[in-house]
């Protein structure tokens, strides 16, 4: 419970306990920052190591990620945002040319995902308010090809384990292991 997080403590760790867990894993941003907060109320319980609340925020945000890999030099498509319906009248917003890729800004699992081949296209997105179209969106240069990551396991600086994954057009996502990723990652 975000708007309570020491209830969500509370409850995890009364649930830890009766249960005898552990360990336990966090799968979701939301989750990882509910066990910062609750690592010291797990006794025993294995953590899996979690950055602090304000990192998980600046890397789960696409917009202050996007800052945050131009700052650290790291290539990645031209990136604007869109905080103003209005926006959408320009050539595209952030100044970029279309078809664009339009995100919402802290969904996963390709959620909310839109390309855009005209600002017709995105003013008429806009103009539905759709769930996913609520402002500021991130947007971009579409890339064509795979939309897919690669997952590392680490400790001490040795990869434990690597695996990569894409997207299906169903958005179901296909694991695999990726040589070429792995010799990079």
């Amino acid at each position: 419970n975000e708007a309570d997080p020491a209830e969500g403590v509370e409850r995890l760790a009364a649930y830890v306990r009766r249960h005898r867990i552990g360990a336990v894993v966090p799968s979701r941003v939301e989750d990882a920052k509910l066990l910062h907060h609750a690592r010291p109320r797990l006794g025993g319980c294995l953590v899996f190591p979690i950055s602090p609340p304000a990192v998980l925020d600046r890397l789960n945000n696409k917009w202050s990620f996007a800052q945050l890999c131009r700052e650290a030099g790291i290539p990645i498509p031209p990136t604007g945002l869109l905080e103003r319906a209005g926006d959408a009248d320009l050539a595209a917003p952030g100044g970029l040319d279309y078809p664009v890729v339009v995100k919402p800004l802290e969904l996963y699992g390709n959620r909310g995902v839109q390309r855009f081949d005209s600002a017709d296209q995105l003013r008429a997105y806009l103009d539905r308010r759709e769930q996913h179209g609520v402002l500021p969106l991130l947007v971009q240069a579409y890339v064509p090809g795979r939309d897919g990551g690669h997952n590392i396991l680490a400790r001490d600086g040795r990869v434990l384990l690597s695996l990569s994954q894409y997207r299906t057009p169903g958005a179901h996502a296909i694991f695999h292991r990726d040589p070429d990723a792995e010799e990079i990652g």
